[in-house]
C-alpha cells in the first residue's frame, strides 16, 4: 500500500480527529514524534498557526507510559502515568504535551481513503525563540524517522512497507509518500549507518567537495527534512566557507550584511532569482563509497527579500552540533529521496518534483 501526499513548500496537509480536520505539518525525517497544537484546556500556550488547534474528543485516548508507543518513558514515575513529551528542534521551537491516539484519515495512491488510529503528541505548550516567534505556517510536525513512535513505524505494523520518500520542488510544491514506491532507474543508493544521532537517518563516511577542492574527508551526514537549511560542524563549515569565498573572489558580487542569513552577497542590482547568480558559484558534492549527492548552487543558496544572495549552509556549532552534519530541506530540492527502512538504505535521483 502507498500513502501519497502533495507538499506545500516543506510541509503537507494531514487530516485527523473526529470530525476529521486538516492540519499543516512540517515533513521531518529528523524526528520520530508527530504532534499538533492542541487545546485540552484554557491554559494552553499556543502560537498563531494556520488552523484552530486540535481539541481532544470522545474518541481520543490517552497513551500511558506502559504503551510501547511512549518514547518518553524516562519522564514516567509509574507505568500507569500519562505519557508526556518534551521535544526541541534546531530552529529553537519546542513542544510540551501528552501523547494521545486518534483517527488519521489517509489518502491511498489509488484514490481511496484509509483510516487508522495512531499515536501522536497533543502539544499544549509551544515555545518559539529568536527571529521566528511570530505567526507560523504550520500546526505541528510530522515525525518520519524510524523510531517506535514514528508514523512510518506505526503504519508498517498495519501492512504498509516501512519506507518513505519526499520530493521538494524549488519552485514550491512537490510530494511525499509512505509505503512502497517505484524508484527511477537513475536512483543511486547508499547504506544507512546503524548508529543513531537524535533519531536521524545517517549516512557516511563521505567526502565533501566544493568545485574541484576537497574540503572535508570521512564526514557523517544526517538527512533532516525538518531543518530548512544545511548545518555543517564548525571545522567543515569553515573549510567550506573559505573555499566558497575563494571561488567568488573577483566575481561581480561582494559581501553584505543581511539579517536573513549570516553570509550574503550583493550585486550591482538586486537579484530576483538564483538563476541570475548561480554561475558565480560551484556545485558541492558529497562523495560516498558508491554514490554521489550533488548540490548545485540552487540547493544551497537563496535570494533574500533585499535581493541579495545568501548561503543556506550554516555553522552547526551555533545550534550545538559537534560531529554529524545536517543536510536540510534546501539541499533536497528537485530530488526524489527514498528511505527504505526494511533494506536499510537511502536512494536519490534528480526529479521534476513540481
Amino acid at each position: 500500500m502507498l500513502l501519497y501526499y502533495i507538499c506545500r513548500g516543506f510541509h503537507t496537509v494531514v487530516t485527523m480527529g473526529n470530525p476529521p480536520l486538516p492540519y499543516f505539518l512540517d515533513i521531518d525525517t529528523g524526528s520520530n514524534l508527530t504532534w499538533v497544537q492542541c487545546q485540552p484546556g484554557p491554559n494552553a500556550v499556543l502560537y498563531q498557526g494556520p488552523h484552530p488547534p486540535y481539541k481532544p474528543n470522545r474518541n481520543s485516548k490517552i497513551i500511558l507510559c506502559k504503551d510501547p508507543l511512549c518514547a518518553f518513558n524516562e519522564k514516567c514515575n509509574s507505568l500507569d502515568d500519562h505519557c508526556e513529551y518534551d521535544i526541541g528542534y534546531e530552529d529553537r521551537l519546542s513542544s510540551l504535551g501528552v501523547m494521545l491516539k486518534d483517527s488519521f484519515l489517509f489518502k491511498l495512491r489509488n484514490g481511496t481513503a484509509y483510516t487508522s488510529p495512531l499515536g501522536f503528541g497533543c502539544g499544549y505548550n509551544q515555545q518559539l525563540e529568536g527571529p521566528h516567534n511570530g505567526p507560523q505556517s504550520t500546526d505541528g510536525v510530522l515525525g518520519l524517522s524510524n523510531g517506535k513512535s514514528s508514523i512510518v513505524t506505526q503504519l508498517s505494523k498495519m501492512g504498509f512497507k516501512n519506507a518513505l520518500g519526499h520530493c521538494f520542488s524549488r519552485h514550491g510544491g512537490g510530494f511525499f509518500f509512505i509505503g512502497d514506491h517505484a524508484a527511477p532507474k537513475e536512483t543511486v543508493w547508499t547504506e544507512m549507518l546503524r548508529t543513531f544521532f537524535r533519531n536521524h537517518y545517517l549516512l557516511g563516511p563521505a567526502d565533501l567537495i566544493v568545485g574541484n577542492a576537497l574540503v572535508a574527508k570521512g564526514i557523517t551526514v544526517a538527512l533532516d527534512s525538518g531543518s530548512t537549511y544545511t548545518y555543517l560542524n564548525s571545522q567543515t563549515y569553515q573549510a567550506t566557507l573559505a573555499q566558497v569565498n575563494k571561488e567568488v573572489k573577483g566575481k561581480k558580487i561582494s559581501l553584505v550584511k543581511d539579517e536573513t542569513l549570516p553570509i550574503c552577497w550583493k550585486g550591482k542590482n538586486p537579484f530576483r532569482s538564483i538563476d541570475e547568480v548561480k554561475n558565480y558559484f560551484s556545485p558541492l558534492v558529497l562523495r560516498f563509497n558508491k554514490a554521489r549527492f550533488l548540490l548545485p548552487p540552487e540547493s544551497y543558496l537563496i535570494v533574500s527579500y533585499q535581493g541579495n544572495v545568501c548561503l543556506g549552509i550554516l555553522n552547526g556549532s551555533e545550534i550545538g552540533l559537534k560531529k554529524p552534519n545536517l543536510i536540510g530541506a534546501i539541499s533536497f530540492q528537485d530530488k526524489l529521496l527514498i528511505y527504505d527502512n526494511e533494506k536499510r538504505w537511502i536512494g536519490w535521483a534528480p526529479f521534476n518534483c513540481h
